[in-house]
């Protein structure tokens, strides 16, 4: 029997790539709230960051999305209610449809602005579809 494969995600092929949660970063600092790796054997594509928060008294926030240091995006909350979320689209790779390449073997890191005030049980995740490359993994 033949291998399938497709040049680009077929319906219903988006997924969650990444999610952690709750965090609870350190008023007034910025730094890593979380991150992964990507697999070898794929690529990632990463159509939208979502981003939760449900705490009292918060403040603005703003998650960045980071492939090997260079930013993919953000997303943020602002004011102080009690529960706040937001969802950033990504700009499409050209010759796509939607989505922003992520190679094998990257580093994605999520880091949080300067904040004033609390911003307690964070709840991050990366939404998108994955991509067969070669590589050393078994065909």
């Amino acid at each position: 029997m033949g291998k399938t494969t497709f040049s680009g995600p077929t319906y219903g092929a988006k997924a969650t790539l990444f999610s952690f949660g709750p965090v609870t970063p350190s008023t007034g600092a910025t730094g890593t709230l979380g991150g992964t790796i990507v697999p070898p054997g794929e690529d990632w594509y990463a159509t939208e960051v979502a981003l939760f928060r449900n705490s009292t008294g918060s403040t603005n926030i703003v998650v960045s999305v980071l492939d090997d240091s260079t930013s993919l995006g953000t997303v943020g909350v602002a004011g102080s209610s009690i529960a706040a979320g937001a969802v950033s689209i990504f700009t499409t790779d050209g010759g796509e449809y939607e989505g922003t390449r992520i190679a094998s073997g990257s580093v994605i890191t999520f880091t949080n602005s300067s904040h004033a005030g609390p911003n307690a049980n964070l709840f991050v995740t990366l939404r998108g579809f994955t991509r067969f490359v070669n590589s050393s993994r078994g065909e």
